[in-house]
């Protein structure tokens, strides 16, 4: 396969940070750009020259996919045995089954060059007992990732230096990815949901979401957008899976369940059919728990639904970024449907994001530069006067009041905007004491005034945001008017 020039860049970039001796190299490129084709064109070169290389990565279909893409490698694997051979200078190996079995491996230490797939997880403990192990000084690390982002409070520190020849922006424009079209409903309250780590509880989060009504809109929202397309669906657990896969087929629309305990042999049938109703014309949504979120190539998925709420920036761009790869016959634009509301979090999957290097370096904070359509639910940039899906002009809020004004009408503002408006803003606040004032000043002080300000700019619309203690303190003390601006 002839490589792109962006990809020529990322390459040529990686050399000339060797040159600069440079030994731990970040390579951050989208989902979909073929970070895989650049690794095989380095390893190649590197073995041609005597080197040997050890790709590293995470899960077993994931292995099997690197080992596919990058012939005559062998595989270290549970499982795997007849696919192993010590003498290959080429060796894709789960990062599991090397950490547990690493004493019976010691031959990896004579290995040169060290590519990380999804490299992202490098913060996690078993990559940090691996490059304990392997040894650091002596060898050239490179990692490949399109998520070089904060792990909970975990930043990728272990780089000393960094590429980025290209931005998903660029990569749409230029036809690389598929562009999309993106609808939030937005039907998940998650506001009783505890925080569990660094991600939300999900025993609370599926029961916020494993209910008839916001499964049976999932499936109605599907149905008004997507008819007739194949895609994925992303769960919280295996129970809402099975009920969100269990509605689909009650409505006619084939559909499957893949999770962590999926057979790899199940999981390839599941795929299967996805590709051929996909060349068949025909609908078909595989729903997914835990899987199919990184490392996995299926550009045939033409509807990515996401019903499971989540903190994490890499997950979030990860799961978009699975409906992002272009294949023939594929429509120009893939749907996106987030019903979890992580874009409002987060922010359109276009955006240029800074990698979390250097925990010394504070992110520059941006505003969530998104508008959803109140008519048709699409997302899309506020620039726009209005809606590209359905040509609906959205209502200008007066400041100091609940009216809109539009030329020659005056229209009552609907709740459900106003609803829309104090997520966006609180999801910004939030995102702002994350990056810039954790372990400076009060949490509880802060959501304590977050909350003032939110109820004296959108009065009852923000009360689904807040605790009850919050709410009780309005229902007793009436003292709306005295709040003070934060």
């Amino acid at each position: 396969m002839r490589l792109r020039p962006y990809q020529l860049k990322a390459i040529e970039s990686i050399r000339n940070a060797i040159r600069d001796k440079k030994n731990k190299i970040l390579l951050h490129s989208a989902t979909g750009s073929g970070k895989t084709q650049i690794a095989k064109s380095i390893i190649q070169n590197a073995v041609d020259k005597g080197s040997k290389v050890l790709f590293i990565t995470k899960g077993r279909l994931v292995v099997s996919n690197g080992a596919n893409a990058i012939p005559n490698s062998s595989i270290i694997m549970n499982g795997h045995k007849k696919d192993f051979d010590i003498n290959n200078p080429i060796q894709i190996a789960s990062i599991d089954t090397v950490v547990s079995r690493r004493d019976s491996l010691i031959f990896l230490k004579d290995f040169n060059i060290i590519i990380y797939d999804e490299a992202h997880f490098c913060t996690s403990k078993s990559y940090q007992t691996f490059m304990d192990w392997v040894g650091v000084d002596n060898k050239i690390h490179i990692g490949l990732t399109a998520t070089p982002y904060k792990v909970g409070k975990k930043y990728h520190t272990f780089w000393n230096a960094y590429v980025s020849p290209v931005g998903i922006k660029q990569l749409l424009e230029d036809g690389y990815l598929n562009k999309y079209t993106l609808y939030v409903p937005n039907d998940i309250d998650t506001s009783g949901v505890e925080m569990t780590a660094d991600d939300f509880n999900i025993k609370q989060l599926a029961k916020a979401v494993n209910k008839q009504t916001i499964t049976g809109n999932v499936v109605n929202t599907y149905k008004k957008i997507a008819k007739g397309k194949v895609g994925v669906y992303f769960a919280v657990n295996i129970q809402h899976a099975q009920n969100l896969s269990e509605q689909f087929e009650s409505e006619g629309i084939m559909s499957s369940c893949i999770t962590g305990n999926t057979s790899s042999k199940q999981r390839e049938k599941y795929i299967k059919e996805l590709k051929e109703s996909f060349l068949l014309g025909k609908p078909y949504v595989l729903v997914s728990v835990g899987v199919l979120t990184v490392g996995v190539d299926i550009p045939e998925i033409e509807v990515c639904g996401i019903v499971r709420p989540t903190h994490s920036e890499i997950l979030h761009i990860q799961i978009i970024g699975r409906a992002l790869r272009i294949t023939p016959g594929k429509d120009e634009n893939v749907i996106i449907i987030d019903h979890a509301g992580n874009c409002l979090k987060h922010g359109l999957p276009c955006i240029k994001r800074e990698p979390d290097l250097n925990p010394k370096k504070v992110k520059a904070v941006t505003d969530i530069a998104i508008k959803s359509c109140s008519k048709c639910f699409i997302v899309y940039e506020p620039k726009l006067k209005a809606c590209p899906n359905c040509g609906f002009q959205e209502l200008i809020k007066k400041r100091d009041s609940t009216i809109n004004h539009q030329d020659g009408e005056l229209v009552q503002y609907s709740e459900e905007q106003n609803k829309l408006l104090a997520v966006v803003d609180y999801n910004k606040a939030v995102n702002y004491f994350e990056i810039n004032l954790r372990g400076r000043i009060s949490q509880a002080k802060y959501m304590n005034d977050l909350y003032k300000r939110l109820y004296k700019k959108y009065n009852d619309a923000m009360l689904e945001l807040a605790p009850n203690s919050f709410k009780e303190y309005i229902r007793k003390e009436k003292i709306i008017n005295s709040i003070k601006e934060y």
